[in-house]
């Protein structure tokens, strides 16, 4: 196999086979690894202590909020209340209770017993209280007391050298990776490794978990338009989130900078003749900090651009069709 610059191959790295609305609030814990699960103890951090002891006010607050929210949906709130007072009882900040609650009420509604296990659960597995709600909501199979799935994934992290704390901050930003088998898992690390140096993986993980689970075909071809049209490189692509984003949303931020002449692919030295934004300014930026900051325009001209393009790409695909129809027609002729 041929492998692109600054690539290492997984048979030299480690001997594989060769094969959010949280995520902005998550924060790695404590650095350590464990090694198996089987014998691990951690001890639950589940104080209730009065400082953290929430009151009616706080709690009808929460709901005030979450009803407000949700408008016309609706919601137990006799189900619901104790799993708020519980959560905000046991630490977890209002604005992650609020936002589970939106996007799960359902969910938010079992038992308050039902949670108390499951914080205990999760706790034991060395799980912080903001890496919590994201599992659950994600993988609801560990309210019902469900961890098979958990343990398994967590083991096949830990035997691909991901440290304890960083294993649990890929699945609070990830649970689709739970429903991955191990064999696919380990996989998927070995064709990164293709492509990445085996160093930089967790960190590219931890930017872009979803390389874990997305189809391969999808992100080589994000990766290869960046690698070969822009001219980045390995070692700047994993500082940011490019391998996450849709390859017309990369497409579009591109071509709009380079017809600005706010863009020019590096020479084989590195060299051009405009100062290039970073590739982090290019792809996660919003709109409206892209079009202002990045590009000096406006978010209107943008958007603008945005649809020239899709009109461009209708025009092409309409030409390949004649193209099409015109070769059936000679071929037609020719017999």
């Amino acid at each position: 196999m041929h492998h692109l610059p600054g690539a290492v191959s997984v048979a030299s790295q480690c001997g594989l086979q060769s094969s959010a609305v949280f995520a902005n609030a998550l924060h790695s814990g404590p650095s350590q690894r464990y090694g198996t699960l089987q014998g691990k103890h951690v001890e639950p951090d589940l104080s209730t202590s009065s400082p953290m002891s929430a009151t009616t006010s706080e709690v009808d607050a929460v709901i005030a909020d979450v009803k407000h929210k949700l408008r016309r949906r609706t919601v137990n709130i006799d189900l619901l209340s104790p799993v708020v007072d519980l959560l905000l009882h046991s630490g977890f900040k209002k604005e992650h209770i609020i936002a589970a609650v939106t996007t799960n009420p359902r969910l938010m509604s079992q038992s308050r017993s039902t949670w108390e296990r499951t914080i205990h659960d999760l706790a034991e597995y060395g799980f912080s209280k903001e890496h919590m709600l994201p599992v659950v909501l994600g993988y609801p199979p560990v309210l019902k007391g469900n961890m098979d799935g958990l343990s398994t994934v967590l083991e096949t992290l830990y035997s691909l050298y991901v440290p304890s704390d960083k294993a649990n901050e890929l699945v609070a930003l990830c649970p689709d990776i739970l429903q991955q088998k191990p064999k696919a898992i380990v996989s998927r690390f070995g064709l990164l490794m293709d492509v990445f140096r085996k160093a930089d993986i967790v960190n590219l993980l931890l930017t872009n978990p979803t390389l874990l689970v997305d189809d391969w075909s999808d992100i080589m071809e994000r990766f290869h338009y960046v690698y070969f049209r822009l001219g980045f490189e390995q070692q700047v692509m994993r500082n940011c989130q490019v391998l996450s984003r849709p390859l017309d949303h990369i497409k579009q931020r591109h071509l709009f900078l380079r017809r600005a002449g706010l863009y020019e692919k590096p020479d084989k030295h590195g060299v051009t003749t405009v100062n290039n934004p970073k590739l982090r300014q290019i792809v996660d930026t919003t709109d409206h900090e892209f079009a202002v900051n990045v590009a000096g325009m406006t978010l209107g001209e943008f958007r603008a651009f945005g649809k020239i393009l899709q009109l461009e790409a209708e025009q092409e695909e309409r030409d390949a069709l004649e193209d099409e129809w015109d070769s059936d027609e000679e071929d037609s002729d020719e017999t």
